[in-house]
């Protein structure tokens, strides 16, 4: 009878790809376990962070940051009085970046 030997490459790559998954996993599971007033905070940081940067290369990255995380807080809150306070944060957000759709996406939802 002959006894196949495992590669170790093979086993090495499986076992990487396991661990890879399994950290990913607890990214996941903790980043959806967020506090959205976290994500509000870090909106609002991103958010003043463009209006000081003087590079328009930064300000771009930083008001990307910031629709990011007003989109997270928003699809995490709970109550319509706490989306009406993100839609309006949005509303300035977008003015300021001249995306007209979403300025109106926001103020139909806010209606």
């Amino acid at each position: 009878m002959v006894r196949r030997r495992l590669n170790r490459k093979v086993a090495f790559l499986g076992s990487a790809f396991f661990v890879i998954i399994a950290l990913t996993s607890i990214l996941v599971v903790l980043q959806l376990k967020r506090d959205p007033q976290e994500f509000i905070k870090d909106a609002e940081a991103a958010h003043q962070s463009a209006r000081q940067a003087t590079d328009q290369e930064a300000k771009d990255e930083y008001y990307e940051i910031a629709k990011r995380k007003y989109g997270s807080a928003y699809s995490r809150v709970k109550t319509n009085e706490e989306r009406k306070q993100i839609l309006f944060a949005m509303v300035d957000l977008f003015l300021e970046t001249r995306d007209w759709p979403y300025v109106l996406d926001c103020w139909d939802k806010i209606l």
